[in-house]
């Protein structure tokens, strides 16, 4: 189920504001949606656009106090979260 959902991120939905948000409050992805996005072959624009997004994000200090806030699911892992349940 993840393939398609991040086939569809790094294509179509790398420049949609809410997810790039949602990305963002999430610090990116988990370890094991990072490792699968390597396995697309055309997801390397969208991986740099996102990290670019991540890297400024994080430089810019706009965090907050991210150590004190709990960090939600990564985007792909909340949804087949909310499909299991």
């Amino acid at each position: 189920m993840t393939r398609p959902h991040l086939d569809t991120l790094f294509y179509e939905q790398v420049n949609d504001v809410g997810l790039r948000r949602k990305l963002r409050d999430a610090r990116g992805f988990c370890n094991w949606h990072a490792w699968q996005a390597r396995k697309i072959a055309s997801s390397a624009l969208g991986v740099a656009i996102i990290a670019n997004d991540l890297i400024t994000d994080e430089n810019k200090g706009e965090s907050g106090n991210a150590a004190q806030t709990p960090i939600p699911l990564c985007w792909p892992c909340d949804i087949e979260f909310n499909a299991l349940y």
